[in-house]
């Protein structure tokens, strides 16, 4: 290959689809951050490659009228580990198979497309149509041997589409996460997930026969507040959005917030060894509806009084703070 002449680069060796050979970036390393460097100041030989071979996911993937094709299949770590890492994938072929090569280890994994071929993403659970959720799927373990059979059965849906701006300039916002609740259960049961690319417009596929509500999330590092279709600041309020049939326009202008930091520890020890849940900031008039959604779904004493941090009788907001185990 030709490298840029000054140029630092990372040699990846990818075996093709069907291959039972492991990819592999030079040198010996699985991956693109762990390879070596190679400085391109002049011609390199020895930059070789010892393939190992690994196991194997396979399956089909069938639609209402048979073997569907180019259809997306991802492996992400599983047994306890978060999601959603991808760490191998493929697409089904003509026939609707597919197979995905693989070290031993546990693995789930999901099928999906692009939002015009309007297939509903699944996660793998061993029944037709999956789950959309990630904590929903099915282990599934490679070592010493393969895993046959793990099939899909595609569901389609109805397209959701919009665009995510900034409430003051106008500007498009990229990196929004956008997903759709099912309004017939408890906040927040998320069935389709999507994100806005750099011109601030998303797409995602919903199963259809339900109503859903649609939340403008932000990533970690987004100054941006978030925000329900249409303008609304809770799952409870939220407008409803019909899923028998596709709609566009379903927009946000999300503004800006400002950033509370800070570190939570054990008043004794100073460690929380992974206890802390998730932590809120809500209105100082929040119900106890809207803290009875963020209370973790395990909790075990769910009417225990919340952990309250600086909360003054006059502040608009208090910081909630909720821990495993309760």
């Amino acid at each position: 290959m030709i490298a840029p002449l000054g140029g630092h680069v990372k040699v990846g060796f990818g075996p093709p689809i069907g291959s039972r050979y492991l990819p592999q970036f030079w040198d010996g390393q699985p991956s693109f951050d762990m390879a070596t460097t190679i400085e391109a100041t002049a011609d390199q030989d020895g930059v070789d490659a010892r393939l190992q071979q690994g196991l194997v996911i396979s399956g089909t993937v069938t639609g209402p009228s048979g073997p569907a094709s180019a259809i997306t299949v991802s492996a992400s770590r599983g047994g306890g580990a978060s999601c959603c890492v991808n760490v191998g994938q493929t697409t089904s072929d003509a026939t609707g198979h597919y197979q995905i090569t693989l070290p031993a280890g546990t693995y789930r994994i999901q099928t999906f497309a692009p939002p015009s071929f309007r297939v509903v993403m699944q996660w793998w659970n061993g029944t037709p149509g999956g789950t959309p959720s990630f904590d929903r799927a099915v282990d599934i373990t490679v070592g010493p041997g393969d895993a046959g059979n793990k099939d899909f059965a595609v569901v389609f849906g109805s397209l959701i589409e919009g665009h995510v701006s900034d409430a003051s300039s106008g500007a498009a916002v990229a990196r929004i996460n956008v997903s759709a609740s099912d309004a017939a259960l408890a906040c927040c049961e998320a069935i389709a997930f999507a994100g806005t690319d750099v011109t601030g417009n998303y797409a995602m596929v919903v199963p259809r026969g339900r109503e859903v509500r649609v939340v403008f999330g932000s990533a970690l590092d987004s100054p941006y507040n978030p925000q329900w279709w249409d303008g609304k600041p809770d799952f409870g309020i939220a407008d409803l959005i019909d899923t028998n049939v596709d709609h566009s326009g379903i927009n946000a202008r999300l503004a800006r917030g400002f950033k509370i930091r800070g570190h939570v520890s054990d008043r004794v020890s100073g460690a929380l060894d992974g206890m802390l849940d998730r932590l809120a900031l809500l209105p100082s008039e929040a119900t106890q509806d809207v803290i009875d959604q963020i209370t973790p779904a395990g909790a075990t004493n769910p009417d225990a009084d919340p952990r309250e941090l600086g909360c003054a009788e006059d502040a608009d907001f208090f910081l909630f703070a909720t821990c495993k185990g309760w």
